[in-house]
């Protein structure tokens, strides 16, 4: 995944890459916003088969798709865990000794649906994180008011994401090598043993943002407040079609829950 993060909008000059960051980050809020609200099949289903469509017909790395990875084993708990938890349609009973576990139809439909939600929230963060370049993102954010270290801190904190990935990786190889992997352990003892891998994580970390401050620093991050720019962002008719359209969805997706409450 940490290949993909970034690097495409780098080494891409294309329409996606063109968009303005703030119209990426209204679409993605909007998206988000909706599939936390409904659970609807047919309002999942099309942000999933949109968000899809964006990878394919963008033609975005491959690699984006790896968030799947890790996020259907939580989405496959989730749905055990609402099988076991509803009580209603119960279509099967399992005797273990003097108890039953009762498995609910309707908790296995409810968990496939949260399962449909957590994707559609993973796919459009990281289409977001892999379309928009770190430099626009900074430039927009701070022509619509917000101190530049401000904005530069928020887009900085982005790109430690990936470099947090990497190092985890790298953490994880080294006790590997030393004998320990958490890979080869059940599900309840792998929570605790991950705590060798967090630490070395968060000390690295640590050194990393240390450095950072420091080489920030040495450069007089922030000493003026002028500033000049190595990256320009665009803002052309597509972007306005693409901010109403999203604010006109969230309105009739809400509308349509409101509808069906009353």
């Amino acid at each position: 995944m940490k290949g993909a993060l970034y690097v495409y909008s780098l080494a891409h000059e294309n329409r996606l890459t063109r968009l303005h960051p703030i119209t990426v980050l209204i679409l993605v809020l909007a998206a988000s916003a909706v599939a936390l609200t409904t659970l609807k099949l047919s309002i999942l289903g099309g942000l999933a088969l949109f968000c899809l469509a964006v990878i394919v017909l963008g033609r975005l790395p491959k690699t984006t798709l790896l968030v799947l990875v890790a996020v259907l084993p939580l989405c496959f708990f989730i749905t055990i865990i609402q099988a076991l938890a509803q009580q209603r349609d119960i279509i099967a009973r399992l005797p273990i000794g003097p108890f039953a576990l009762e498995i609910s139809g309707y908790g296995i439909q409810l968990g496939l649906l949260v399962t449909l939600r957590v994707l559609v929230l993973s796919l459009a963060m990281t289409i977001f994180l892999t379309i928009v370049n770190p430099a626009r993102l900074t430039r927009a954010v701070h022509a619509l008011g917000v101190p530049f270290k401000y904005a530069y801190t928020l887009t900085l904190a982005l790109r430690f994401l990936p470099l947090m990935i990497e190092e985890l990786a790298t953490v994880r190889s080294a006790q590997k090598a030393r004998g320990y992997d958490i890979g080869e352990t059940n599900i309840v003892t792998r929570v605790a043993r991950i705590i060798p891998l967090i630490v070395p994580l968060m000390l690295t970390g640590l050194r990393r943002s240390e450095t950072i401050a420091l080489a920030m620093d040495l450069k007089a991050f922030n000493a003026s407040p002028q500033r000049t720019y190595f990256v320009d962002v665009y803002y052309g008719p597509l972007d306005t079609i693409l901010r109403i359209g999203a604010v006109v969805f969230v309105i009739l997706a809400v509308a349509g829950q409101v509808m069906d409450i009353l």
